[in-house]
């Protein structure tokens, strides 16, 4: 059984979805060190066949060591600023009706923390899409500890998983012999970011799922899977 592990994104790009539609269990790693400015709170979508950042602003004050769980967002008008990009960008898209009624009620609603709302549209994406896991865990509930490797052999302990999938960002710190020892086995997935259907005239990687979504429809997931996905150890 492979298990993969991530943090809760806003609203990840393709890649993400690409490395865990290959795992048997997929784990929301929220019970880590809060990193702010990162993909954690912000995502990127085409406008004007240009790339844009949506932020998500989040209590900072005296709160440099925050889990990921803990995280609480400004309720600043952030939800309907988003929403208004979204649909002022990929309105005329192809498939935005098909998604847009439960997108819009994500944005409607109020979340006091982020990772409730990130998680939950994770997991929106994740049954949209049709990427199908044995089960999903967070970290918090299977309360998963250590660092780096010792982190990923213990969520293999901990869901009973003999694989541990890792994107190319692990090579510069997972330690193979402690895998070994532990009569575990590790493996990356390679993965090359190829043109898709897109909204506008030139092609743009690093986009949002919504991105991929909105232009491919039930047709996402052929996308996500079409991409280079070559496993090494």
């Amino acid at each position: 059984m492979i298990v993969a592990g991530h943090q809760p994104q806003y609203m990840p790009y393709i890649g993400f979805f690409n490395k865990i539609s290959k795992a048997d269990v997929f784990v929301f790693v929220d019970n880590i060190q809060f990193t702010r400015k990162t993909w954690q709170q912000r995502t990127l979508i085409k406008s004007d066949n240009k790339p844009m950042y949506l932020t998500i602003p989040v209590k900072k004050h005296g709160k440099f060591d925050q889990l990921i769980n803990e995280v609480e967002i400004i309720d600043n008008g952030w939800r309907k600023k988003h929403w208004k990009s979204i649909c002022l960008s990929y309105g005329k898209t192809p498939y935005f009706h098909l998604y847009k009624d439960a997108l819009e009620e994500f944005y409607n609603k109020e979340w006091p923390l982020l990772n409730d709302f990130c998680s939950a549209l994770l997991r929106y994406f994740i049954d949209a899409i049709g990427i199908k896991f044995e089960k999903i865990y967070t970290g918090t509930e299977l309360n998963i500890h250590g660092e780096k490797t010792d982190l990923l052999l213990d969520i293999c302990k901990k869901t009973g998983c003999n694989t541990y999938l890792s994107g190319e960002g692990a090579l510069a710190y997972v330690n193979e012999e402690k895998f070994k020892k532990a009569g575990l086995s590790h493996i990356f997935n390679e993965y090359t970011p190829n043109p898709y259907s897109q909204y506008g005239k030139q092609f743009i990687d690093g986009m949002a799922i919504i991105d991929v979504m909105f232009m491919n429809g039930p047709k996402t997931i052929d996308v996500i899977k079409g991409n280079t996905d070559v496993y090494r150890h």
